[in-house]
């Protein structure tokens, strides 16, 4: 495993995990996989009851693809729009990345657990926040139950942000200074 810059400006900075094996950084892969048509007809496909349930059982297959890639455009643009910020028009990463539950911050040596998504919508972007305002990625999903252990797909996640902050602690990324 190791972390890649997808940009670092003077006072915050996101960054990536990228997996052994894997061909790209999580935050490109979760993107690419949110526009891929045939990936997601065939996970909303295997998850038909979640997506019903999720939306009182009134959308489509193909709604929900249309749904998931134009919000997945809106969320990457979002979050690459703080590259583009300037003193005139600031923007935050910590206004994208919010607590990981939605009740308190948790904390691990500084590092704290976070997530992107819509109000009302199905991604996530999950990241840990390494002090100050340095996100590192560590991975994504189409979130459709409540709780992330009641699918493996989601659970795989949370594996994944435990692995990410074992990483982050093991090789002392305690703060900005030491990821760049």
């Amino acid at each position: 495993m190791e972390h890649l810059p997808i940009f670092v400006l003077q006072n915050q900075g996101l960054f990536s995990l990228k997996y052994e094996g894997e061909v790209f950084d999580e935050f490109r892969r979760v993107f690419k996989l949110w526009e891929d048509p045939t990936y997601l007809f065939e996970f909303f496909t295997e998850n038909e009851a979640d997506l019903k349930s999720w939306y009182g059982g009134n959308i489509s297959i193909e709604d929900a693809i249309n749904i998931t890639i134009e919000d997945s455009h809106m969320l990457r643009k979002n979050i690459l729009d703080v590259f583009k910020s300037n003193e005139k028009n600031p923007k935050y990463l910590n206004n994208i990345f919010l607590p990981f539950d939605n009740e308190t911050r948790s904390s691990d040596q500084g590092l704290e657990r976070c997530k992107a998504k819509f109000k009302k919508g199905w991604l996530r972007v999950y990241a840990i926040n390494v002090p100050d305002d340095h996100f590192v990625v560590t991975g994504g999903t189409i979130k459709l139950t409540r709780k992330m252990q009641d699918r493996e797909y989601t659970n795989n996640e949370l594996i994944k942000i435990t692995n990410g902050l074992d990483y982050l602690k093991t090789n002392k990324f305690l703060d900005q200074d030491a990821l760049k």
